[in-house]
């Protein structure tokens, strides 16, 4: 078991990447470095901006409390 030791599995299809196998004991940012070296993820290292959602309602209810409603 090779990522119970550790190492990171890379699974390719016809020799491209379709999937990658990590250690849960790794971190956030060793899994994005990861990632990024495998050219899987492009990441400038910049947050994100807050995005705000763009569905609004009619009254005081949110959009959340309807959709709630509509699984009834």
């Amino acid at each position: 078991m090779m990522a119970e030791k550790g190492d990171t599995i890379l699974i390719t299809e016809h020799g491209k990447a379709v999937g990658l196998i990590v250690p849960m004991k790794s971190s956030v940012d060793s899994r994005i470095k990861e990632l990024a070296q495998t050219g899987l993820i492009a990441w400038n290292r910049r947050k994100l901006r807050a995005h705000f959602p763009t569905a609004k309602t009619r009254g005081k209810r949110s959009v959340a409390d309807l959709l709630l409603e509509n699984r009834e």
